[in-house]
C-alpha cells in the first residue's frame, strides 16, 4: 500500500489535466477581471474613457508582444527540462528570459514614441485621441515590471505549480480594486484622474506582482533545491535557442496584437458608438475566452512535460482532454450569447447614460451573434495552436497567424474602408473569417504536423521522469506497488537501455 498521503495525478489524465488548468483558468479570470474593472470604472466615467481604453491597451500590446511573446515561451523550456530532470536548466531558463526581456524592451522603445505618435491620424474624436495617448504612455511604462513578472511566474507555472499563479494574481486583482476608483473618481487627498487614474493604478498593479514572485524565489526551496540566484550567468547557447523557438511566438504575439489594434482602429473610424459597441463585446467574450487561455497555458506545460519525458502520445491525450472540455464551455457560454444578451449587458447598462447606452446596446447585441459563431473555432486555434507551439512548432503556428489574422480580416477591412464600403457588419465578417479558418489549419497541423517528435531543449545523458520514477521504485525493492508482473520491469529496463539511442534518433528533429 502506498504510504503516501496524496496520489499524483496519472499521466495524461483528465484529472491531471484539471490539477493544472483550473487554477490557471482563475489566474486568467483574475487579471481579465482586473482589466473588467477597468473598463467598467470608465463606462460609468464618460463614454470617451470607455471608447479609448480598449483601442489603447491594443495599440500597448502590440509595442510590447514580442517582448512578452519571446518571454512568456520560456514556460516551454521550463515544462520540459522538468519532464526530462533537468532541473539545473530551469532556473538558468528564468534568468535568461529575463535577459531578453530587458533587451527587447530598450529596443522597442522607439516603436513606442512612433506608435504614440500615430495616435491621431486613425481619425477618432478628439477628446478620445487625448485619453488614447494618455492611457497608452502609462500602459507601457506598466509593461516593463509585467514583462518580468511573466518571466518570473514560469519558474512556478512552467513545473505545474498553477496554485501559486493563482495567488499572486489575486493580490494583484485586490490592490487593483482598491486603486481603481480611488485614482479615476478621486478622493480625500487623492485628485479626479479619470482614465490616467486607471492607468497610474495598472503600473503599481504590476510591481506589486513582480515583489510577490521576487520574494518568492527568496525562500530556501528556490534558493537550495533549484539554486535560483545562483544560476543566473549569462548563457549564449540557451538564450539562442530561446530566440530560435521563443522570437517566433514573439512576432506571433506581435502579428495578432498588432491586427487587432488595427482592426479596433478601422471599426473607430466608423463612429464612436461602433467602437465602444465592439468594446463592449470584446469584453463580453471575455466570459469564454478567460478559460481558454487558462487551458492553453494548461496545455504547453502538460504538453512541454510530456514531450521531456519522450511521450507524445500522453502529449496528445492531454490536449484532446482540453478541447472537449474547453469546447463543452464554449456551448454554454454562446448560448447565453444569443438566448440571454441583455442580462450580460445589465452591469454595464447600470449606472451608463442612458441615452449614450441606449445607442451601444442594439449595436452589441449585433455582434454577439458573430461572437457566438466563431468561439468554438476560437478555441481550435488555442488549444491545437499551444500544443504545437509548446513542442517547437513555432514558426508554422506564426505563419498561420499572420496569414489568418491579416489576409483574411485586416486588409479586406482596410480595403472596404478606403473604398467607403465598410459597415461594422462586414468588419465582423472578416473577424469571423479569421478566427475560423486559423482553428481549422491548427487542427490540421496537430493531427499531421511533426510536432511529436519536436523539443526546445538540448539534449543531454538524462532520464526522463516517468522512468525514473519507475526505476527509483525498483531501487528501494518496492516493485510490488510499480509492476503487476515481471515484463513491465523488464520494459522499463529497456527503457533505460535504449535511452540513448531515442535522443540520438530525436537529435536530429532538435538540433540547431
Amino acid at each position: 500500500m502506498n504510504g503516501s498521503p496524496t496520489q499524483k495525478p496519472t499521466a495524461g489524465s483528465l484529472r491531471e489535466l484539471m490539477v493544472v488548468a483550473i487554477p490557471l483558468i482563475f489566474s486568467a479570470g483574475s487579471m481579465m477581471l482586473m482589466h473588467f474593472i477597468d473598463r467598467m470604472y470608465l463606462t460609468w466615467y464618460s463614454s470617451s474613457a470607455l471608447a479609448a481604453s480598449l483601442p489603447a491597451s491594443m495599440l500597448n500590446w502590440s509595442t510590447s508582444a514580442i517582448a512578452f511573446g519571446t518571454v512568456a515561451y520560456v514556460n516551454s523550456f521550463v515544462s520540459q527540462y522538468d519532464g526530462a530532470n533537468r532541473p539545473d536548466r530551469i532556473s538558468r531558463a528564468i534568468w535568461q528570459s529575463i535577459y531578453l526581456g530587458i533587451l527587447i524592451i530598450a529596443a522597442t522603445i522607439p516603436f513606442v514614441a512612433v506608435a504614440w505618435a500615430m495616435i491621431p491620424l486613425f481619425g477618432h474624436a478628439p477628446e478620445v485621441i487625448q485619453f488614447e495617448q494618455q492611457y497608452y504612455l502609462l500602459l507601457c511604462m506598466a509593461s516593463v515590471p509585467m514583462i518580468f513578472k511573466t518571466g518570473l511566474s514560469a519558474f512556478y507555472s512552467g513545473r505545474g505549480e498553477t496554485g501559486v499563479i493563482l495567488k499572486v494574481n489575486l493580490v494583484m486583482v485586490a490592490i487593483n480594486a482598491v486603486l481603481d476608483p480611488l485614482m479615476i473618481y478621486g478622493a480625500g487627498p487623492v485628485p479626479e484622474m479619470g482614465i490616467m487614474g486607471a492607468g497610474i493604478a495598472t503600473i503599481i498593479t504590476s510591481l506589486a506582482g513582480a515583489v510577490c514572485y521576487l520574494y518568492l524565489l527568496c525562500r530556501p526551496r528556490e534558493r537550495e533545491v533549484y539554486r535560483f540566484w545562483h544560476e543566473r550567468a549569462w548563457d549564449s547557447e540557451l538564450i539562442r535557442r530561446m530566440l530560435r523557438y521563443g522570437l517566433p511566438s514573439g512576432f506571433q504575439t506581435l502579428g495578432d496584437a498588432g491586427a487587432f489594434t488595427l482592426f479596433l482602429f478601422l471599426v473607430g473610424r466608423l463612429s464612436e458608438s461602433a467602437l465602444a459597441a465592439t468594446n463592449l463585446a470584446f469584453n463580453l467574450n471575455m466570459l469564454v475566452f478567460i478559460p481558454m487561455l487558462g487551458v492553453g497555458t494548461a496545455v504547453t506545460i502538460l504538453v512541454g512535460r510530456h514531450i521531456g519525458e519522450g511521450r507524445a502520445d500522453l502529449a496528445a491525450r492531454s490536449t484532446w482532454l482540453a478541447m472537449i472540455g474547453t469546447g463543452s464551455l464554449v456551448l454554454v457560454c454562446c448560448s447565453a450569447y444569443i438566448l440571454a444578451p441583455w442580462h450580460l449587458l445589465e452591469p454595464f447598462r447600470r449606472y451608463a447614460d442612458p441615452e449614450e447606452f441606449a445607442k451601444i446596446e442594439p449595436l452589441v447585441l449585433q455582434i454577439l451573434k458573430y461572437v457566438a459563431i466563431y468561439s468554438l473555432f476560437d478555441a481550435m486555434l488555442v488549444v491545437f495552436g499551444s500544443a504545437i507551439r509548446s513542442a517547437g512548432d513555432t514558426r508554422v503556428s506564426l505563419l498561420v497567424n499572420m496569414f489568418s489574422a491579416w489576409f483574411l480580416m485586416v486588409i479586406p477591412v482596410a480595403v472596404m474602408e478606403f473604398y467607403g464600403v465598410l459597415t461594422l457588419e462586414r468588419c465582423w465578417y472578416a473577424c469571423t473569417a479569421n478566427l475560423v479558418v486559423g482553428g481549422f489549419i491548427f487542427l490540421l497541423r496537430f493531427q499531421y504536423g511533426p510536432w511529436r517528435e519536436m523539443t526546445v531543449i538540448e539534449l543531454e545523458e538524462s532520464i526522463p521522469s516517468h522512468i525514473l520514477t519507475s526505476t527509483t521504485e525498483i531501487l528501494n525493492g518496492n516493485t510490488s506497488q510499480t509492476f503487476t508482473n515481471l515484463d513491465e520491469h523488464e520494459t522499463v529496463n529497456g527503457n533505460i537501455k535504449n535511452l540513448r539511442d531515442e535522443m540520438g534518433s530525436s537529435a536530429r528533429t532538435s538540433a540547431p
